[in-house]
């Protein structure tokens, strides 16, 4: 998207740029033995389809990492400051559990609607009835050590309306909601250089129990 600021004269550009081993122009990277790859993000000539070599815009290094200690782990996805998505992987370990609510009534064990008289207790009827349950997912997501650069990046997630998770078996993004209610920041910025994260997710999509 492009912009003017028509007070000083100013034109802005707001780029999103799909760069890594999942992008179909860098497909060639999911087969071959890299460990890194240094990202080099140039300007333009005069609008031209020339790139000035001497103009950096920016330049980061993307470090390939893989799976601790066989941890699942997932994968989120998350609308950030600026509209556009962002992409994190916690690789630690992901716990799951299922809260399960259920409403009930009881049923009389007695067949009133018997013809025999007296009417004979049936102890094999049922005598509590289940008409509704619901299942919510819980799921808790650990990362890996970051850095403070990356630390406070990640801060946008838990602060995001709009997330969604990597869904193996269905090769998709799915919805879902962050429900961590705190977030713990550094409290020793002089001796605390490395953090980690702990973050309570539920698919926004939950299971239909069976009747």
């Amino acid at each position: 998207a492009t912009f003017s600021d028509s007070l000083n004269g100013y034109k802005y550009q707001l780029m999103s740029v799909a760069i890594g081993p999942g992008h179909t122009q860098f497909s060639s990277w999911a087969n071959s033995n890299w460990s890194y790859a240094i990202v080099t993000l140039y300007g333009q000539l005069n609008n031209a389809p020339n790139i000035d070599g001497t103009a950096i815009w920016d330049q980061f290094r993307l470090n390939r990492t893989y799976k601790n200690c066989d941890y699942p782990g997932i994968r989120l996805a998350w609308k950030n400051y600026y509209g556009a998505f962002d992409y994190f992987t916690f690789n630690l370990q992901l716990d799951k559990s299922n809260t399960i609510s259920r409403e009930s009534y009881e049923l009389n064990p007695v067949p009133y609607s018997a013809t025999a008289v007296p009417f004979a207790m049936d102890r094999t009827r049922r005598g509590t009835k289940q008409y509704y349950n619901t299942i919510q997912q819980n799921w808790t997501a650990n990362s890996d050590w970051v850095d403070t650069q990356n630390a406070n990046w990640l801060k946008e997630l838990f602060f995001s309306t709009n997330v969604f998770y990597y869904d193996e078996n269905y090769s998709n993004w799915l919805p879902c909601v962050v429900t961590s209610a705190d977030v713990i920041e550094k409290t020793n910025p002089i001796s605390q250089k490395l953090f980690n994260y702990q973050i309570q997710i539920q698919p926004a999509l939950q299971p239909n129990p069976r009747l």
